[in-house]
């Protein structure tokens, strides 16, 4: 019996007096609990099939180049609770990237209360998004925060020396829904005009997504949705297509440690590509991207 049909029949059971009284557990086991929670994090593999458990068990702590220590348990249908031995690695783990297996995205959880973790909501990740085709006058931090608040809860905005943005793009650092089509592009009226400028969002370190609806968990061919399937023909452009996915992010050459949110220092320091790394883990070839010692964002 797995541990959903456990919870069923729990949840269908009727408790009488006979089972015993209500207990109320002592202060001192419940902070000892609190501690060891305060180490922990749930994870969810975002995809449609069944991840290889084997593989993922003994290649996650080295992803994400865990230093003291890491328990990996199995909860349910690509569910996984991971028990840290030190609040540095968790921190690294939750705050440093996006992460993804066999390019299946991973979305982080932090237990809170009793920890229940049907209570938990796998519905957000962060990611780097560009945003291209920006003309000079909205390359402002404070503009970029607004042109990202158009997508989703900004975290953080890429700004050089002169602490404003610069470059080719603007990169924002935000908070997307896991649940609903990837944004491909910003339609905004930037001179109040009634002149429309079109800014298209490329993503950093995009997981496997359907280009045909925009959703990440399925593959273009696997697409739920009967609609699209038929719409479908041969060799025409996906609105969600290869164009979603945008090179980088780069690493830090010569910064030592992994350790860090490096995002805003890119527009001063040299950098070096990432390296994307396979291995094989009995019939399964598993792709991660290679962190080495130097990150930005983490990926």
């Amino acid at each position: 019996m797995n541990s959903e049909e456990i919870a069923m029949l729990c949840a269908n059971m009727s408790l009488t007096e006979k089972d015993g009284p209500v207990q109320r557990l002592h202060t001192d086991l419940r902070t000892v609990g609190i501690q060891r929670m305060a180490l922990c994090l749930v994870g969810k593999v975002i995809t449609n099939k069944m991840v290889n458990r084997e593989a993922f068990l003994g290649l996650i702590g080295r992803i994400w180049q865990v230093e003291e220590g890491l328990e990996v348990e199995v909860v349910r249908h690509n569910i996984f609770t991971f028990h840290f031995h030190s609040i540095g690695d968790r921190r690294h783990v939750l705050e440093d990237g996006t992460w993804t297996f066999d390019g299946a995205l991973i979305v982080l959880a932090e237990p809170a209360g009793k920890g229940a973790i049907e209570d938990l909501r796998f519905d957000c990740s962060k990611f780097g998004v560009q945003t291209h085709c920006v003309p000079l006058v909205c390359m402002t931090k404070e503009i970029g925060r607004f042109l990202g608040g158009m997508v989703r809860e900004v975290v953080e905005v890429d700004v050089g020396k002169s602490r404003e943005c610069s470059g080719k793009f603007l990169r924002v650092r935000m908070r997307i829904d896991v649940n609903i089509p990837l944004r491909w592009c910003l339609r905004v009226d930037v001179m109040r005009d009634g002149e429309e400028t079109v800014m298209v969002l490329p993503y950093e370190c995009l997981p496997n997504h359907c280009f045909r609806c925009g959703r990440i968990g399925h593959s273009t061919q696997n697409c739920p949705n009967p609609t699209l399937r038929m719409e479908a023909g041969g060799g025409e452009d996906l609105p969600f297509g290869a164009s979603l996915r945008a090179f980088g992010p780069e690493k830090l050459v010569g910064q030592k440690g992994r350790r860090g949110n490096n995002f805003n220092r890119n527009s001063s320091v040299r950098y070096a590509q990432e390296k994307t790394v396979e291995r094989k883990c009995g019939d399964a070839t598993v792709t991660s991207v290679g962190r080495g010692e130097h990150g930005v964002f983490g990926y």
